[in-house]
Formats: structure tokens, C-alpha cells, sequence
């Protein structure tokens, strides 16, 4: 069963988040300390699509940096994408849900993030005979005013479909 992907109206302390951001100033003031920020501004320009990943002991957080290009399919397909990487950190470290922070960018760029990643957790087991543990991603939350409703259930349906049609292709 694919992650079941929310909106939620804001972020929590302790809680495993994605900022998705297009600038550092994107990300909110206090989550990073001056060196974190320091080093992610000197490693940014060579580290062009790798998420930046912290982690905080009980949570943690990835910095995931974007280009503006609102609608763009270039961009969208690279938030899928960077979604999938990031998915597997998440299964590497059990993590069942996550928040991913979108104030300051596109829709589509935080919907494209949390498609890629929902898609990254798709495993077929049912026949396996070598058991396999299932991929730990649960839930999905992304916190931006600009995200509605009807395009988060319109992405649940698009994984949830092309979930589907992958089992029926086993």
C-alpha cells in the first residue's frame, strides 16, 4: 500500500521534514544552526540535486534545493526524482512519516516531491518467497499554503493507480 500523502497546517519541533527550497533564506529561521547553514551555502553550488541530511538523533531533516520554474516538467520531473532519493534514506532509517516544508515554491514542485517519493516506496511482495521487510514510509505531509486539497487527493489517486497497474503488470 503506497505512503497516504496530507496536508498539514504547520510544522512541529522533532518531526523528520524535507525543505524543499529554492534559496537558503527559504528555510525557517532557528531549524539550522550557523555552521549547518554555513555548510550547506559552501557545499550548494557542487551539491546541485544531493539532498543535504541531518540527522538530529530522534528525527531528521533533509534540505532538498530546486529552481524556480513553477509549472516546469523538467523541474517537476527533478522534484520526482530527488523525492526517490530521499525515499530511500527514509526506508534505510525506518522512518514512517514525513513533512515536507514548501512555503516558498511551486505547488507542483512540493506535489512532484511527495509523488517521487510515494512511487520510490512501491515494493511488490506478495508472491516473494524470500521475505522482504516492507518499506517503512507511511505518510506523507507537506506544509504549504499554496497546496490544496483537491491536488493532494488527485496525487493519492495518480500513486495509488500507478501502484496498482505495477501489481497487475507482476
Amino acid at each position: 500500500m503506497p505512503p497516504k500523502i496530507a496536508l498539514k497546517s504547520k510544522l512541529q519541533p522533532g518531526e523528520n521534514t524535507i525543505f524543499l527550497v529554492q534559496k537558503l533564506t527559504d528555510i525557517p529561521k532557528g531549524v539550522f544552526t550557523p555552521a549547518e547553514l554555513a555548510y550547506i551555502k559552501a557545499t550548494q553550488e557542487k551539491n546541485d540535486e544531493e539532498p543535504f541530511i541531518f540527522n538530529r538523533l530522534k528525527y531528521w531533516h533533509f534540505v532538498q534545493f530546486i529552481k524556480d520554474g513553477a509549472a516546469d516538467p523538467a523541474v517537476m520531473e527533478k522534484c520526482r526524482k530527488a523525492g526517490d532519493r530521499i525515499q530511500s534514506y527514509i526506508n534505510k532509517h525506518h522512518i514512517d512519516a514525513i513533512c515536507i516544508y514548501a512555503e516558498k515554491v511551486a505547488p507542483s514542485s512540493a506535489l512532484s516531491l511527495a509523488e517521487g517519493l510515494a512511487l520510490g516506496s512501491y515494493q511488490f511482495l506478495k508472491y516473494k518467497t524470500e521475505k522482504k521487510e516492507p518499506h517503512s514510509l507511511k505518510n506523507i505531509f507537506i506544509v504549504s499554503p499554496a497546496v490544496t486539497k483537491r491536488w493532494v487527493d488527485e496525487v493519492n489517486a495518480l500513486v495509488k493507480g500507478v501502484c496498482f497497474t505495477r501489481d497487475m503488470d507482476k
